[in-house]
């Protein structure tokens, strides 16, 4: 199983989470990623900003392509909610 995350990122700051776009075995899919429990990442510090986790997320990218990996093998699937894309709550 490919996992790969794309370039296309941001954060909603309504609902504290970034986004990722990323593609499984060739088919795109929506990531969200939620800093209240950071699967497997310590992190020292806070983040004050959108941009602060969008910056924490880039520099864990690989971690979170890992993740992904083993989340989706262990059975995730993808949860759809009425006029927003399918997704994956990655943490």
């Amino acid at each position: 199983m490919k996992v790969r995350f794309t370039e296309d990122k941001g954060f909603d700051e309504a609902r504290a989470y970034v986004w990722w776009r990323a593609v499984v075995d060739d088919e795109p899919i929506t990531l969200r990623l939620s800093y209240l429990g950071m699967d497997g990442l310590e992190e020292q510090g806070r983040c004050d900003s959108g941009d602060d986790y969008l910056e924490l997320s880039e520099r864990h990218r690989k971690h979170l392509e890992r993740v992904a990996r083993r989340k989706i093998k262990d059975g995730q699937t993808l949860i759809s909610h009425p006029g927003e894309n399918d997704y994956l709550w990655l943490l």
